[in-house]
């Protein structure tokens, strides 16, 4: 919601926005609706926009949820300036709640925001065809984080509890196949204790969560972030004292790093593209691309306007002949020659 910057224009734009609240209420009637994020306002404050929050819940019989204040009693926070303030809201038809106090604050030790996140359960009932599957995702083990010793005592354990298709061991017939089932079973019996062991013991991540900037010393200030947080919180949460200050600092050097390491990845991106482009390698070029800006979620289509097969690029080539044209007359070959010469 906009910001109270003490102009006269404030209120005017705060009831703009509820009113395309008002809008979305009306395009979904009988639907129950959910609002949620920073409304700039706390519930009991007396001013203009939050009568205008309170009428508009009244009137469309929504709940201004409560927070549980019993841990932490704000969701903005300027350690700078010292501001603490309850701004971030849900708005809710009360039939998906339990009650009105239902707002929990997270205070985790990773949050560089300057807001806290809130959490609140709702009861969504659900309808056959209402919701859509996505695609599984792609999983990959992290190796470098397992205990390789404790890995092998287990897969040793399991494989101990296999029995070995002796029978199957001593056949010296040539060709036989009497003992195929039992040696199939043998060698599905082993690859599932390592499958069941690996699922055990070593961590796994989900591919594209990870950033590519991100290192084993941003895992470490990570750690600290939330140790210190956990020992603030331990004590009551101060807003001075050496824990504090601290934390603060803790937070402002992670913040900091991350922040330089995002930086530094886009400047080697970009040298390596200009490297890969400079060399006229096509293949590494539009690797790096892809790797850095492309979606793996995506898919190559099947079907373009009708064609497939090796029909699709002459009909792809043919679109973006007709939507890009250069200013020059017959720059993109003049440019091709000098490209590959």
């Amino acid at each position: 919601m906009p910001y109270d910057d003490g102009s006269n224009d404030h209120i005017t734009e705060y009831e703009a926005v509820v009113g395309e609240m008002q809008g979305i209420l009306d395009k979904s009637l009988g639907s129950k609706v959910v609002f949620g994020g920073d409304l700039n306002i706390e519930k009991h404050a007396l001013k203009p926009v939050q009568l205008c929050i309170a009428n508009f819940c009244t009137a469309n019989k929504m709940l201004w949820l409560d927070h549980s204040t019993g841990n932490v009693d704000y969701t903005f926070h300027c350690n700078s300036l010292g501001n603490y303030s309850l701004i971030d809201h849900f708005l809710c038809s009360p039939e998906l709640v339990a009650g009105a106090q239902s707002v929990i604050i997270n205070n985790d030790g990773d949050n560089l925001s300057d807001h806290l996140s809130i959490l609140c359960s709702l009861n969504v009932p659900k309808s056959p065809g209402t919701f859509k599957s996505n695609r599984s995702c792609v999983w990959k083990n992290q190796w470098g984080k397992a205990d390789i010793e404790w890995y092998k005592s287990v897969v040793t354990d399991y494989l101990e509890s296999i029995a070995l298709p002796t029978e199957a061991l001593h056949c010296n017939a040539v060709n036989c196949h009497c003992h195929t089932e039992q040696i199939e079973q043998y060698y599905s019996d082993i690859v599932g204790c390592l499958k069941l062991a690996e699922w055990l013991y070593v961590p796994r991540y989900k591919v594209g969560f990870h950033k590519q900037w991100w290192s084993p010393k941003l895992d470490d200030m990570k750690q600290r972030c939330i140790y210190i947080t956990n020992l603030w919180t331990s004590i009551g949460r101060p807003r001075s004292g050496i824990i504090n200050t601290e934390r603060l600092q803790c937070k402002y050097r992670y913040k900091q790093a991350m922040k330089e390491a995002a930086d530094d990845e886009s400047k080697n991106m970009n040298d390596s593209l200009f490297n890969h482009l400079r060399d006229k390698d096509n293949v590494s070029f539009w690797k790096s691309w892809r790797e850095q800006f492309c979606s793996r979620n995506i898919q190559p289509t099947n079907l373009l306007n009708g064609k497939n097969g090796t029909e699709i690029l002459p009909e792809f080539t043919k679109f973006h002949t007709c939507v890009f044209q250069p200013n020059t007359a017959n720059a993109d070959a003049k440019f091709k020659v000098s490209y590959f010469s």
